[in-house]
C-alpha cells in the first residue's frame, strides 16, 4: 500500500518546491497517527561555501518548521591508516559547526550525520534516508570549482544524481560575478 506523506509548506521553501513542481507548496493530506516531518540536508565540507549553505538552511528551516541533517561524507586517503577512525573527530566538528550556528537558540534541530565514502553518494543517501525535501550544497568547497565551471565537483554530482530538489548556495559565485561584470 502506498503512503501519502503529509506536507504543508510555507515560506522560502515552498517558493523552492513550486518552482519546481509547478505549483506554491503541496497539499496535506492528514494520515491518521502519522506526525509529518520535514527535512532539509546540508552537505559540508567545514569551509566557506558549505558555511553559506547551512546559513540558508537555518533560514529556510526557521520559516518552514524543517528540521536539518548536517552531513560530512570523507573518503580515506589511499594508503590511509584503517584503524584510525575519523568519524569521532568529524561528529565533533560537526557539533561545534552546529552550535556555531545558534540553530538551537533559534529552535531548529539539526542533526549531525558523518558517513564514510564518496560525499555525493552519501549526502544524497542521508536526504532518501531521512526523507528530505531538499538537498542544500556550496557552490565549491575543498575540491574546489572545475575551471571555466562554478561548481564544484561535489555540487555538480549531487545537481546531476539526485532526485530530489537541489540549492546550491551560490554566495561565492554571485560574488565572482559581480567581481567580474564591475
Amino acid at each position: 500500500m502506498a503512503s501519502i506523506r503529509v506536507v504543508e509548506l510555507d515560506g522560502e521553501l515552498a517558493d523552492i518546491r513550486g518552482r519546481f513542481h509547478g505549483s506554491q507548496g503541496a497539499t496535506a493530506v492528514p494520515i491518521a497517527g502519522m506526525a509529518a516531518e520535514r527535512w532539509l540536508v546540508v552537505g559540508t565540507d567545514f569551509s566557506d561555501g558549505a558555511q553559506d549553505a547551512l546559513a540558508r538552511a537555518l533560514r529556510m528551516a526557521e520559516d518552514s518548521g524543517a528540521h536539518v541533517a548536517l552531513v560530512h561524507a570523507y573518503e580515506e586517503a589511499p594508503g590511509a591508516n584503517a584503524t584510525e577512525d575519523a568519524t569521532p573527530r568529524l561528529l565533533a566538528q560537526l557539533v561545534q559547526e552546529i552550535a556555531a550556528s545558534s540553530a538551537s537558540r533559534r529552535g531548529i534541530h539539526v542533526a549531525p550525520c558523518v558517513r564514510r565514502g564518496a560525499p555525493w553518494e552519501k549526502i544524497l543517501n542521508v536526504a532518501t534516508e531521512y526523507g528530505a525535501e531538499l538537498v542544500i550544497v556550496g557552490c565549491s568547497g575543498q575540491r574546489g570549482a572545475t575551471r571555466g565551471f562554478p561548481l564544484g565537483s561535489v555540487a555538480s554530482r549531487v545537481l546531476a544524481l539526485s532526485t530530489r530538489c537541489v540549492l546550491v548556495a551560490r554566495s561565492c559565485v554571485t560574488s565572482q560575478q559581480d567581481r567580474g561584470a564591475r
